[in-house]
């Protein structure tokens, strides 16, 4: 009851997350068409694939998603048009030496979000690819925060905005929700949790959102 609450009045601290529901085979049938963990990536008419610009391997397909099947709600973020795209280099020197979130964007990844019409499956001689994990729903969760920024963003400790009668654990959450997500929150693995910590849009200044954990 003081959950909800909360997220009622504090609408920007707490937010829904979506964690996809899959199936570990590539079946298309079964589950959204061209949206999956792994496997293939479609590419744009003519195009090369995309290579890591420190090994020159080929970069495998992490998650590929077809943006008009996304929750409503997150199609506000996202958009409804379009193949979101998320290509890592797997390669042991590219991550120990490139994984720090200050270094240069697309250095040893690339997102995007394909919107071109003619597109075609790559070749399996194309790269290494990531066994295919098809997602064939949603499952809707609840998220928010780290205790830390939690505190931080009401102004007060969580023991003293809810009751204690069934101990201190009462008010603690597993914020944020630790698994594979769209929407709700990251979790910090630099450390650095605090609110000032997450990125501003260079244009407007407003905090950043989350769309793929």
């Amino acid at each position: 009851k003081e959950l909800r609450s909360l997220r009622l009045q504090y609408p920007k601290v707490f937010k829904d997350s979506w964690s996809p529901i899959i199936v570990l085979e590539a079946d298309e049938k079964r589950g959204l068409p061209h949206c999956h963990y792994g496997g293939l990536p479609l590419l744009g008419e003519n195009e090369t694939y995309p290579v890591c610009k420190v090994c020159k391997n080929p970069l495998p397909l992490l998650v590929q998603m077809d943006l008009s099947y996304l929750p409503a709600v997150l199609q506000k973020n996202f958009g409804s048009e379009g193949l979101f795209q998320l290509f890592y280099c797997r390669e042991e020197g590219c991550i120990t030496q490139h994984s720090d979130p200050y270094d240069p964007p697309n250095l040893i990844y690339l997102c995007r979000v394909l919107k071109e019409r003619k597109l075609s499956p790559a070749k399996e001689n194309d790269v290494q690819a990531i066994p295919q994990h098809q997602i064939v729903d949603w499952f809707q969760e609840p998220d928010g925060p780290s205790d830390e920024m939690l505190e931080e963003a009401l102004g007060q400790p969580l023991e003293k905005i809810f009751s204690g009668d069934l101990g201190e654990d009462c008010y603690r959450f597993a914020f944020p929700y630790g698994t594979d997500k769209w929407g709700g929150d990251p979790g910090w693995v630099q450390g650095d949790e605090t609110i000032d910590y997450i990125p501003q849009c260079p244009d407007c200044k407003d905090r950043l959102q989350v769309n793929f954990v």
